[in-house]
């Protein structure tokens, strides 16, 4: 595993660096290789994938480690900015120089010691020309063949169509010695429109997530010499099995025709569930046919494959869309109320005790004490508060975290997670599907809104926020604001959208 750089962590802890606006030009133009050593050829492919990543704003982010994150719980400096709310209306080493050795000469038979030879010059041997040293690309840590099993339509290894981005980088954490580095690619500016993507440039790995769900919808396998790949539980793809068109059709049997993309240059054969891409050699073109299966070409050769996506939802994975998961549950927040889940058909409300949260949601999946910050918060008086600090109950899973009061230990406060990229908790929770009803005129506030239009549906104007910074060395994603209204708090990115709402008594 790489060393991780002190940069802001995904999620919430993975060391990132953040390279940037992507120019969308520059974006096109960035193919992915995919390398058939079998066939000895390296085929360069512009990647139809990377057309969704073309929009203004996208943003690359790169991580070299992924390692277990401490607490998730908004730590004291949250709090305080919370509490003012509410008061309101490596350097790149050099690379080794190549250690030259003087060739030996043949050892000379022994010869009389009467035969008078020269003497032997003592001046040294020509000194070698000093390598030029040039700046060569970081290479990609190297890592063991990935092992995959591939089901159509559901998913590859351990990576499931339909699974939140949360719980996908959750379990790349436990493949630490398979996965040495993983690259996240989102919209910075237009986070809704561009789908997230995590790509594992050392195991030839690629997974798009909807930018709206935050859910696995397609997989990308883009490198087959850095992958082992099993179907029914036969291999297809090894350091010893070649994944051609003859053996990619027997494996998965007979199939309508399949379509040819002529920009590309690539035959698309397409099963329920999955498609495989099988470049054409520029000579073979004119011969190609709609109908055509390209089981050999003239030479008795046969395509290698070049891609395979796995997707759900759709005819093509262009169109993919996400399977729907028990996980994604909407809930509706009402202000000096509480929350309610309607698919667990449960409600809890400010003062519920901590027995009622377990009977609707279960344990917890983690518990942290607060702070012990004895100061009053959400505007109540500091008696009503210094009761021991409480502590929160945590449910990554709902992108929910709920906290008790230290002496009654009855729900005080609600917090809601977006989990946007550029948040700092991204990727600790699931998205939560919120909408905050209660307002005095009837508004609706719900998770994918921009702070400008929930400034205009509110019925009091909005007060001077609470700038809550964590510091560049902790988070590279800038600052937040806090906008804090009778009962509710709204965190507000740099771009606009909502981070968190924050619902209190």
């Amino acid at each position: 595993m790489g060393k991780a750089r002190n940069r802001r962590r995904l999620p919430q802890q993975q060391p990132l660096q953040d390279i940037g606006q992507v120019d969308k030009e520059e974006l096109c133009k960035e193919p992915l290789e995919s390398v058939n050593k079998e066939a000895g050829e390296s085929v360069c492919v512009d990647v139809a994938s990377e057309t969704a990543l073309t929009a203004e704003g996208a943003v690359v982010l790169e991580t070299v480690a992924l390692k277990p994150p401490p607490s998730p719980s908004p730590p004291n400096e949250k709090e305080e900015a919370l509490e003012q709310a509410t008061k309101q209306p490596p350097k790149q080493p050099s690379p080794d120089l190549t250690s030259f050795t003087p060739a030996i000469a043949n050892p000379v038979a022994a010869e009389p010691s009467n035969v008078l030879r020269p003497p032997k010059p003592t001046s040294h041997p020509p000194r070698l020309p000093t390598p030029r040293m040039t700046p060569t690309a970081t290479p990609l840590p190297t890592a063991p063949r990935l092992e995959c099993t591939v089901v159509p339509g559901r998913s590859v290894g351990p990576f499931i169509l339909g699974a939140p981005i949360g719980e996908v980088v959750e379990r790349l954490r436990g493949m630490e010695g398979v996965v040495p580095r993983v690259e996240c690619k989102y919209g910075d500016l237009n986070p809704l429109d561009i789908d997230i993507v995590l790509n594992l440039p050392a195991n030839g790995v690629c997974m798009r997530f909807d930018p709206k769900s935050q859910c696995l919808k397609s997989i990308e396998l883009y490198d087959f010499s850095k992958l082992s790949l099993f179907y029914n539980g036969v291999e297809f793809n090894s350091y010893k099995v070649l994944p051609t068109f003859v053996h990619i059709y027997r494996l998965f049997g007979p199939i309508y025709p399949g379509e040819f993309c002529e920009e590309k240059k690539h035959y698309v054969l397409s099963y329920p569930g999955i498609s495989f891409m099988f470049p054409i050699p520029d000579k073979y073109i004119p011969l190609q046919n709609i109908t055509d299966l390209p089981l050999s070409f003239p030479d008795g050769t046969t395509p290698v494959l070049n891609r395979i996506y796995v997707y759900a939802g759709a005819e093509k994975w262009e169109d993919a869309v996400p399977p729907t998961l028990s996980q994604l549950e909407p809930i509706t927040a009402e202000l000096n109320h509480g929350i309610h889940i309607p698919q667990r058909d449960c409600t809890l409300k400010f003062g519920a005790p901590a027995q009622d949260v377990l009977d609707a949601l279960g344990k917890p999946e983690k518990i942290l004490e607060k702070g012990e910050d004895k100061m009053k918060i959400f505007g109540v008086d500091v008696a009503e508060e210094c009761d021991g600090g409480g502590y929160f109950w945590n449910y990554f899973s709902l992108g929910i975290d709920i906290l008790f009061s230290g002496t009654t230990h009855t729900i005080t406060k609600f917090i809601l997670h977006t989990n946007f990229l550029g948040c700092w908790e991204f990727g600790e929770y699931t998205k939560c599907r919120f909408q905050v009803v209660g307002f005095e005129n009837g508004a609706v506030i719900g998770c994918d809104d921009l702070w400008n239009d929930v400034q205009s549906t509110l019925p009091t104007p909005s007060p001077r926020p609470v700038v809550f910074n964590r510091g560049n060395h902790h988070n590279p994603f800038g600052s937040t604001w806090f906008y804090g209204f009778d009962g509710v708090v709204f965190e507000v990115m740099k771009n606009g959208y909502l981070a968190s709402v924050t619902l209190y008594a």
